[in-house]
């Protein structure tokens, strides 16, 4: 046995007792160090014979044979009676001299911590603080399974290092509260699903409503669910969290899952968890081959921030898309506090229904609305979904639900195949909105409200500072579609020319298949910049502005464009125009000596004023007068139709001249009145001068 010579009284040390008398016949036990367990002493460097415990010192106060050797490695505690067995005094933590001085059990170290207030453990528990998975025979050589390895040092430790390697799993590691699972980065620390897990390859639930496990974090590693290898699965996640409270995940790349990357839910077949205060951060999400359900899946949670991660080449063309925040039907779920903050995505696929960032709570049926939904300063580049950014509430909306706080702001959304109709964002059935200081390049329009439906479908709405390029494509209605929207304000955007074919417009109000109805939208100060063969600025079709609406400060550039959109309340609109002297029976042309118009809109009021003047014309039938460019018809009320007062020079006619605006057009029709008989006025082909004024309501 390996000896080495005790530091106390290892070769012919005398004792004494307190008064200096020498200790004749005194005691000398030993233990193990910090305990009263006996250890066994030997009497010389052999370390083959032990002495006798306790020691009996001789008449001098020594050790009879002279010297104590101690168990290499192994710490002592000595305690020292009197013959009458009375204690003396003990020496605790005594190794033997030229020996290892530290002791061959960590427990019986102590660790001190530096610092005010800091409290001493030993080195055993400090040690276990963190422990690493090749503790518990973890290899991670890409080739062992190491799931068993990983699972003990789990269930053992808090806080679990995975150090520089491929660590193969072939099941679900259940993770639990106050866990930190760390690697050395994600090109360096690699999990690997080799085989078919349940839930999740890193998993936890809380078993119940009303619990959740607290403070769970994963960091700097590599999650690999091989859909490169073993192709899509719906329900397989690299990570399933369902009842949590402040978790985290930073610094992760989810490679290649075959369901989610990460699946916040509230457990199985109906279960009630709830899921607060989660961070999901510079992290990376690579479906690789689009063989994946989502990025990210929220079913539950109050109170998720996703920032700074990168998401591509994900989702399947039958699944929804990047991240899908989309509760199940159950009447508990909570999804409220949503941050979706300066991510990228690119190459994203996903259902005709699916978008690449989608928050849809229609079918949920939620007893808590949604609320609080911030798509903030992220950035989409040729995603292959129908839709970038689409928020889509319950099926049935009031004016007098309150506010969700919905904000989709300062995203850049570009689209580099400039023939897509996909829409940039879609918004339906949500109230309190605001979309401000988004950049959109090419790609289809994008949608507030339901096209398909008369009902409310949006309202408070604001759209504001966005700037629109290019879009549009594969539709003439607009770059911008509203459909039955109340309490709308689109200020200060610019439209730089659609998309589209000759005769599409910028802003459109929109009905598919039915006759959709806004209130109170307000236009003000849009720049709407023409497009080769564009006709519209603002377009109506199968849509009823009902009351209220404002317009005011919008202007074209490039070009003149003709606006539909019907102001009743208050909005102010001037211009000039050509008229164009025309024969009923065939138009002519005329040869002008001068021609001038100006127009002013207040509401749904258009003054003018216009005056021509001819040498020669061919047209034949009765004169009339097209007011031409300007951009407003005449009601079909035949009551909002007003007399003109008119000046006529050169023009054959006998009575009083009364001209009149026909209704549904721009169109102003010469008649004469005499003796009350009103008839039409033959059109003159020499020399004439015509000055006409009025107002007509649109």
């Amino acid at each position: 046995m390996a000896v080495n010579l005790s530091a106390l009284a290892g070769a012919g040390q005398q004792f004494f007792n307190d008064s200096g008398v020498i200790l004749s016949g005194g005691k000398l036990y030993s233990y193990a160090a910090g305990t009263t367990t006996p250890q066994a002493t030997y009497t010389s460097a052999s370390g083959s014979t032990a002495h006798t415990n306790p020691i009996v010192l001789n008449s001098a106060g020594r050790v009879a044979t002279g010297e104590i050797w101690l168990t290499a490695g192994s710490n002592y505690k000595f305690a020292l009676y009197t013959s009458a067995d009375v204690l003396i005094t003990t020496w605790d933590n005594i190794t033997g001299i030229n020996g290892t001085g530290i002791t061959s059990n960590a427990v019986n170290v102590t660790y001190d911590p530096a610092g005010t207030g800091a409290v001493a453990t030993t080195v055993q528990a400090k040690l276990r603080e963190t422990v690493s998975v090749k503790d518990f025979g973890a290899v991670g050589d890409g080739v062992t399974d190491d799931t068993a390895a990983i699972q003990a040092a789990v269930d053992e430790s808090e806080s679990v290092y995975f150090p520089t390697g491929t660590y193969l799993c072939d099941g679900d590691i259940t993770i639990r509260a106050e866990q930190n699972l760390f690697g050395d980065g994600i090109d360096n620390t690699i999990i690997k699903q080799i085989g078919t897990i349940t839930l999740g390859m890193l998993n936890c639930n809380s078993g119940s409503a009303s619990a959740t496990l607290d403070n769970i974090q994963i960091s700097d590693m590599t999650l690999d669910g091989q859909s490169d290898v073993f192709g899509f699965s719906e329900f397989q996640h690299l990570v399933d969290v369902n009842g949590v409270s402040n978790f985290i995940a930073q610094r992760v790349k989810f490679r290649a899952f075959r369901g989610d990357g990460i699946y916040f839910g509230s457990g199985t077949s109906g279960q009630e968890r709830h899921n607060y205060n989660i961070t999901v951060r510079d992290c990376i999400f690579d479906g690789v081959n689009k063989e994946n359900r989502n990025g990210i899946s929220v079913i539950d949670a109050d109170g998720i921030l996703i920032e700074n991660n990168d998401f591509k080449n994900c989702t399947k063309s039958t699944m929804p898309g990047a991240i899908d925040v989309e509760p199940n039907n159950n009447a508990f779920h909570i999804v409220k506090n949503i941050k979706i903050i300066g991510n990228t995505f690119t190459n994203v696929s996903g259902s005709i229904s699916g978008a690449t960032v989608k928050v849809d709570t229609r079918n949920a049926n939620l007893t808590d609305r949604l609320f609080g939904v911030v798509i903030q300063n992220n950035t989409f580049t040729d995603n292959p979904s129908n839709t970038d950014i689409a928020v889509l509430t319950k099926d049935t909306i009031s004016s007098t639900d309150a506010p969700q706080a919905i904000v989709i702001d300062g995203n850049r959304i570009v689209t580099v195949d400039d023939t897509s109709g996909r829409r940039p964002f879609t918004v339906l059935r949500a109230i309190g909105v605001q979309i401000t200081n988004n950049t959109i390049n090419l790609g289809g329009p994008s949608q507030i409200g339901d096209e398909t439906v008369a009902a409310l479908t949006a309202a408070n709405v604001t759209v504001s500072g966005n700037f629109f390029n290019l879009s549009g494509v594969g539709t003439s209605v607009g770059m911008l579609r509203v459909a039955s929207v109340d309490d709308i304000i689109i200020e200060n955007n610019v439209f730089d020319r659609p998309g589209n074919d000759a005769g599409t417009s910028a802003l459109g109000f929109y009905g598919n298949a039915v006759t959709t109805v806004s209130n109170r939208v307000k236009l003000i100060n849009n720049t709407f910049v023409k497009a080769v063969g564009q006709t519209y600025s603002v377009r109506v079709s199968n849509h009823t502005l009902s009351t209220d609406n404002f317009y005011s400060g919008n202007t074209d550039v490039g070009g003149t464009l003709t606006s539909q959109f019907v102001g009743s309340c208050g909005d102010f609109q001037q211009g000039t125009f050509t008229p164009v002297a025309e024969g009923t029976s065939s138009a002519g042309v005329g040869t002008y000596t001068f021609r001038i118009g100006r127009y002013s809109r207040i509401g749904n009021r258009v003054f003018f004023n216009c005056g021509l003047g001819w040498n020669a014309h061919t047209g034949t039938g009765d004169l009339q007068i097209n007011l031409n460019d300007i951009p407003f018809a005449s009601s079909s009320v035949v009551n909002n139709i007003s007399p003109l007062a008119s000046y006529a020079d050169g023009l054959t006619f006998t009575g009083q001249l009364t001209p009149t605006v026909l209704i549904n057009g721009k169109i102003v029709a010469i008649y004469q009145s005499n003796g009350g008989v009103l008839t039409s006025v033959a059109i003159d082909t020499t020399v004439t001068q015509l000055a006409i004024s009025g107002m007509f309501e649109i």
